[in-house]
Protein backbone atom coordinates (compact mmCIF):
# COMPACT_ATOMS: atom_id res chain seq x y z
CA UNK A 1 0.00 0.00 0.00
CA UNK A 2 2.91 2.00 0.90
CA UNK A 3 4.13 1.53 -2.74
CA UNK A 4 0.90 2.83 -4.38
CA UNK A 5 0.64 5.61 -2.64
CA UNK A 6 4.11 7.01 -3.28
CA UNK A 7 3.68 6.20 -6.96
CA UNK A 8 0.02 7.75 -7.27
CA UNK A 9 0.46 10.14 -4.16
CA UNK A 10 -2.66 10.84 -1.88
CA UNK A 11 -4.43 13.76 -4.05
CA UNK A 12 -7.69 13.45 -5.69
CA UNK A 13 -7.67 11.32 -8.80
CA UNK A 14 -9.72 11.65 -11.99
CA UNK A 15 -11.31 8.27 -14.30
CA UNK A 16 -8.37 8.68 -16.71
CA UNK A 17 -5.78 8.84 -14.54
CA UNK A 18 -7.18 5.60 -12.60
CA UNK A 19 -7.45 3.82 -15.62
CA UNK A 20 -3.45 5.08 -17.00
CA UNK A 21 -2.37 4.36 -13.65
CA UNK A 22 -4.26 0.66 -13.60
CA UNK A 23 -2.99 -0.21 -16.86
CA UNK A 24 0.44 1.10 -17.50
CA UNK A 25 1.44 0.72 -13.52
CA UNK A 26 -0.26 -2.39 -12.30
CA UNK A 27 -1.35 -4.57 -15.44
CA UNK A 28 -4.99 -5.17 -14.55
CA UNK A 29 -7.62 -3.54 -17.25
CA UNK A 30 -10.81 -1.94 -14.52
CA UNK A 31 -13.82 -0.73 -15.48
CA UNK A 32 -14.78 3.11 -14.63
CA UNK A 33 -17.83 4.09 -13.94
CA UNK A 34 -20.53 6.67 -12.58
CA UNK A 35 -23.17 5.65 -10.26
CA UNK A 36 -25.84 6.14 -13.08
CA UNK A 37 -23.82 3.79 -15.56
CA UNK A 38 -24.25 0.62 -12.89
CA UNK A 39 -25.86 -2.30 -14.59
CA UNK A 40 -25.97 -6.31 -14.55
CA UNK A 41 -22.94 -5.86 -17.04
CA UNK A 42 -20.76 -4.40 -14.01
CA UNK A 43 -17.58 -6.09 -14.91
CA UNK A 44 -14.52 -7.80 -12.43
CA UNK A 45 -12.28 -4.94 -11.51
CA UNK A 46 -14.75 -1.51 -11.65
CA UNK A 47 -13.89 1.72 -9.62
CA UNK A 48 -17.09 3.47 -9.23
CA UNK A 49 -17.99 7.34 -8.49
CA UNK A 50 -20.64 8.45 -6.39
CA UNK A 51 -21.77 11.13 -8.69
CA UNK A 52 -23.42 10.86 -11.97
CA UNK A 53 -22.46 11.64 -15.60
CA UNK A 54 -23.24 14.96 -15.50
CA UNK A 55 -22.08 15.75 -12.08
CA UNK A 56 -18.09 16.53 -10.89
CA UNK A 57 -16.94 13.42 -9.45
CA UNK A 58 -17.18 13.26 -5.45
CA UNK A 59 -15.57 9.46 -3.73
CA UNK A 60 -14.36 6.55 -5.28
CA UNK A 61 -15.55 2.90 -4.68
CA UNK A 62 -14.42 -0.45 -5.74
CA UNK A 63 -16.35 -3.51 -6.69
CA UNK A 64 -14.70 -6.90 -7.27
CA UNK A 65 -17.01 -9.37 -9.36
CA UNK A 66 -16.05 -12.76 -9.60
CA UNK A 67 -17.46 -15.87 -8.21
CA UNK A 68 -18.39 -13.93 -5.12
CA UNK A 69 -18.41 -10.21 -5.26
CA UNK A 70 -16.86 -7.65 -3.17
CA UNK A 71 -17.75 -3.84 -2.66
CA UNK A 72 -14.84 -1.58 -0.70
CA UNK A 73 -15.85 1.79 0.45
CA UNK A 74 -12.57 3.11 2.01
CA UNK A 75 -15.39 5.22 4.09
CA UNK A 76 -16.60 2.03 5.03
CA UNK A 77 -20.55 3.08 3.78
CA UNK A 78 -22.82 0.52 2.42
CA UNK A 79 -23.37 -0.23 -1.06
CA UNK A 80 -24.84 2.30 -3.63
CA UNK A 81 -28.54 1.21 -4.48
CA UNK A 82 -27.89 -0.50 -7.78
CA UNK A 83 -25.13 -2.61 -6.96
CA UNK A 84 -25.66 -6.41 -7.15
CA UNK A 85 -25.60 -8.24 -3.78
CA UNK A 86 -22.15 -8.82 -2.68
CA UNK A 87 -20.17 -8.73 1.07
CA UNK A 88 -18.90 -5.12 1.63
CA UNK A 89 -16.41 -3.54 4.28
CA UNK A 90 -18.27 -1.30 7.03
CA UNK A 91 -15.22 -0.28 8.43
CA UNK A 92 -13.11 2.89 7.51
CA UNK A 93 -9.76 2.87 6.63
CA UNK A 94 -9.44 6.26 4.58
CA UNK A 95 -8.58 8.92 7.58
CA UNK A 96 -10.47 11.92 7.69
CA UNK A 97 -9.74 14.94 5.35
CA UNK A 98 -7.86 12.92 2.74
CA UNK A 99 -8.43 12.73 -0.66
CA UNK A 100 -7.04 9.00 -1.79
CA UNK A 101 -10.12 6.50 -2.17
CA UNK A 102 -9.37 6.06 -5.98
CA UNK A 103 -5.80 5.06 -4.93
CA UNK A 104 -6.76 3.00 -2.29
CA UNK A 105 -9.63 1.21 -4.88
CA UNK A 106 -6.95 0.80 -7.55
CA UNK A 107 -5.29 -1.14 -4.15
CA UNK A 108 -7.98 -3.23 -3.31
CA UNK A 109 -8.65 -4.45 -6.94
CA UNK A 110 -4.76 -5.11 -7.50
CA UNK A 111 -5.18 -7.09 -4.49
CA UNK A 112 -8.05 -9.09 -4.90
CA UNK A 113 -7.10 -9.89 -8.30
CA UNK A 114 -3.50 -11.00 -7.61
CA UNK A 115 -5.29 -13.23 -4.89
CA UNK A 116 -5.25 -16.77 -6.18
CA UNK A 117 -7.00 -18.43 -3.30
CA UNK A 118 -9.67 -20.45 -2.71
CA UNK A 119 -10.83 -18.03 0.33
CA UNK A 120 -11.71 -14.76 -1.07
CA UNK A 121 -13.63 -13.55 2.25
CA UNK A 122 -10.32 -13.60 3.91
CA UNK A 123 -8.71 -11.65 1.75
CA UNK A 124 -11.41 -8.73 1.38
CA UNK A 125 -10.41 -9.12 5.53
CA UNK A 126 -6.74 -9.28 4.65
CA UNK A 127 -6.79 -6.56 2.90
CA UNK A 128 -9.04 -4.23 4.64
CA UNK A 129 -6.73 -4.81 7.63
CA UNK A 130 -3.64 -4.63 5.91
CA UNK A 131 -4.93 -0.30 5.42
CA UNK A 132 -6.03 -0.34 8.48
CA UNK A 133 -2.76 -0.89 9.74
CA UNK A 134 -0.96 1.42 7.70
CA UNK A 135 -3.02 3.84 7.40
CA UNK A 136 -3.98 4.10 10.95
CA UNK A 137 -1.02 3.32 13.03
CA UNK A 138 -1.88 2.24 16.51
CA UNK A 139 0.42 5.89 17.48
CA UNK A 140 -2.45 7.89 15.88
CA UNK A 141 -5.09 6.06 17.61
Amino acid sequence: LKDIIKMFGVDTSTNEQLEKWARNKLKIYIQVLMADEINEEIGKLSVINYQESDEKGSHWVAFYNELQSFYFDPFGLEPLPNIPKCMYNSVQVQPYKTRLCGQLCLYFLFKMNMCECDNKEAKFDDIIEEMLDVLWPESLL
